[in-house]
């Protein structure tokens, strides 16, 4: 993350998946309260339009970095791979959006169009990471966003892990009146489905968290 930092790219990027429980640990003042997650896996998110006024060749960073390209067939997604850690990239799908990738011209990089991402994207926060400074979801609505996508896995472990992690971070979040003021704001006006599936899993979880977030 130094190098992208020292070429100015992280700016156009957002921190998201597993990385981002140890980011807000160490945010809060290692609270034991937020769940961490090992992962060899970094996924970044772009928020688009890119707003950097050059183009960056990130595939040749993220090259003399040792990492190479590996493409998934036949949707062409692209990882890029390292020994020791795996980057993927992500933005907003738009509409009813059938792109398998999206070319991100002002980076060089291929991403994956995700669903429910514009939720991160409007709440981003900026901190300090080991050094580095990186934009990350608000914890809050990342955690309300985990509930929804746990929604749709297949593999039950999977979900566990996903509803699990999500929950502990929400409960944390319930005692920081700003974020929990966020959670509230964000289930009260997203979409009504969006929020079904945030209820479905808070039902079974802990119904007394979803009934405070209902207001």
């Amino acid at each position: 993350m130094t190098s992208l930092s020292q070429h100015e790219i992280l700016n156009d990027l957002v921190l998201i998946g597993g990385w981002c429980f140890i980011v807000y640990r160490e945010h809060f003042g290692n609270s034991h309260l937020i769940p961490v997650l090992r992962t060899l896996d970094i996924d970044f998110l772009i928020p688009t339009p890119v707003k950097r006024s050059n183009t960056a060749d990130l595939p040749a960073v993220l090259s003399n970095l040792g990492f190479d390209l590996a493409i998934a067939y036949p949707d062409g997604v692209e990882k890029y791979v390292h020994p020791e850690l795996e980057l993927e990239f992500m933005v907003p799908a738009r509409g009813e959006a059938v792109e398998k990738v999206e070319f991100v011209r002002k980076l060089g990089v291929k991403a994956q169009p995700l669903r429910y991402m514009s939720l991160l994207v409007e709440n981003i926060m900026v901190t300090r990471f080991r050094g580095i400074e990186l934009r990350v979801p608000r914890p809050s609505v990342f955690a309300i966003h985990k509930l929804i996508v746990s929604t749709y896995r297949k593999v039950p472990e999977k979900r566990k892990r996903d509803e699990e992690s999500a929950l502990s971070l929400l409960q944390f979040c319930k005692k920081v009146p700003s974020e929990w003021i966020l959670a509230v704001h964000t289930c009260d006006t997203m979409p009504t489905g969006w929020f079904q599936r945030v209820a479905g899993v808070l039902e079974r979880l802990d119904s007394v968290l979803l009934k405070n977030l209902k207001g």
